[in-house]
């Protein structure tokens, strides 16, 4: 949403190229407009180029849209229900049995 958005500002403000900024933002959307674009996932239309370049840039905007952006999908454990970490990092959790069915078993 930011680049596409507010370049218009960007170029006002600096009155020259946008690329002396980040051009890590650049790369992660090189990467996904490639996936988007063309492949064995591609979702954008491909009968026209004029219909992939709108579906590329809509879905460009719908992704940086910051409300759609807070609605992200949020981890979630699939051992304790938890949010905010998964089942992966499992540090956190124990498979033996817990502390009060230890004392119970004493």
């Amino acid at each position: 949403h930011s680049m596409c958005a507010h370049s218009w500002e960007l170029f006002e403000m600096c009155q020259g190229p946008i690329s002396q900024f980040s051009e890590s933002a650049q790369e992660h959307w090189n990467k996904f407009i490639a996936r988007y674009k063309s492949g064995t996932g591609a979702r954008a239309r491909q009968h026209n180029v004029r219909d992939n370049t709108y579906d590329i840039f809509s879905r460009m905007l719908i992704m940086t849209n910051p409300i759609i952006a807070n609605k992200r999908r949020q981890i979630k454990c699939s051992h304790c229900r938890q949010i905010g970490h998964s089942s992966r990092s499992i540090t956190q959790h124990s498979y033996g049995p817990s502390t009060e069915e230890r004392a119970i078993i004493n």
